[in-house]
């Protein structure tokens, strides 16, 4: 009877437990169809976002390409404008200015420019044309022949000195051949001419003091002459280190003295000396992107600072100098001594 009883249970739970596994089963394919077709949609959008950026990777090999060869156009073109701009049409050449350098990179530079190349601390070479940088005409003149020629001008008084002055017995003789010799600086600035008078006026005052002794080859100069030469040399001191005008100028107004020279306090002028060389020392732009170039720099050459305070520096020994050298020449100058005038005197 209980056997009975559980066969008929069991047979009562069959239908649930058959539906139960049944919506289970269908639960798991359903999961699984879900499953398949997200991986399928993945899948397919993994596919089309490759396909995009083969897609992207193409075009952008396309425009590099196409700027490449845009690129090598206008190389090309750059290139023949420049050996076509090179013959004029009367046959004229300009000089090619980028030595090294692609054709791209090169510049015709004409007869009036200098071509300045300029290695830069990376990359290529840089050049420009440089019409201020061209060592022509007045700059020529001023840079290269004036100190050339005065220099040559300063040795030759020097050995005369030292041969007709007898330089061993003659401390004006010394003084005037240290004047002559360190008076070199002045022709490599704007106050060349003062280097030049300097020379003349230290040559006369060795000669006057020469003149008349035993043994000289200068016949006497009239007593006037002397005390002349000895007032230059006052003048000289003043010229260096400028005039007191209350004392030197009884009439301020009428003068110039609100112009004068003091080389020594004027001659520290970068932009003075740029404007007198026309402006053949200053730095250029791509100067200052070469390597280990100061970009500070404004100036180079004779308007530099280190050389103009150089100059400067030789201008306060020339005042030294002149100081003791009117001391010393103010012993022979200044004394009376028999010369023309005082001949016709003593004969009348």
């Amino acid at each position: 009877m209980l056997r009975a009883s559980v066969h008929f249970a069991l047979l009562a739970l069959m239908p649930f437990t058959l539906a139960r596994a049944t919506y289970s089963s269908a639960r798991v394919s359903h999961v699984l169809a879900t499953t398949m077709q997200r991986q399928g949609t993945g899948s397919a959008a993994s596919s089309n976002h490759k396909q995009q950026q083969s897609q992207q990777v193409l075009f952008a090999d396309g425009l590099l390409r196409r700027e490449h060869s845009a690129d090598l156009e206008e190389v090309e073109l750059k290139g023949a404008d420049v050996a076509a701009s090179l013959t004029q049409s009367n046959g004229y050449k300009y000089s090619v200015c980028g030595d090294g350098l692609k054709d791209a990179s090169q510049l015709c530079c004409k007869a009036a420019e200098k071509c300045v190349q300029v290695k830069p601390f990376s990359g290529d070479d840089k050049v420009v044309c440089s019409e201020a940088r061209q060592l022509t005409e007045t700059k020529a003149v001023k840079i290269v022949i004036i100190p050339l020629f005065f220099m040559l001008l300063e040795v030759a008084l020097i050995v005369y000195l030292v041969l007709r002055c007898k330089i061993k017995e003659s401390p004006v003789t010394m003084l005037c051949v240290v004047v002559l010799a360190i008076s070199w600086p002045f022709f490599f600035s704007k106050y060349w001419t003062f280097g030049a008078y300097t020379m003349l006026l230290a040559t006369l005052v060795a000669v006057a003091a020469a003149s008349g002794k035993g043994g000289s080859v200068y016949p006497k100069m009239p007593f006037w002459t002397y005390r002349l030469i000895w007032g230059l040399t006052i003048f000289q001191i003043i010229a260096l280190l400028g005039p007191f005008e209350a004392f030197h100028v009884p009439i301020f107004g009428q003068s110039k003295t609100a112009s004068n020279l003091e080389l020594i306090k004027n001659v520290y002028s970068q932009s003075t000396c740029d404007s007198y060389y026309d402006s053949y020392f200053t730095i250029l732009a791509i100067e200052k992107q070469a390597k280990e170039a100061n970009p500070d720099e404004t100036y180079g050459g004779y308007c530099a600072k280190n050389w103009l305070a150089t100059v400067q520096a030789f201008g306060v020994i020339q005042a030294m100098v002149w100081m003791g050298l009117a001391l010393v020449s103010g012993r022979d100058l200044l004394v009376m001594q028999d010369g023309d005038t005082a001949g016709l005197v003593k004969t009348a």
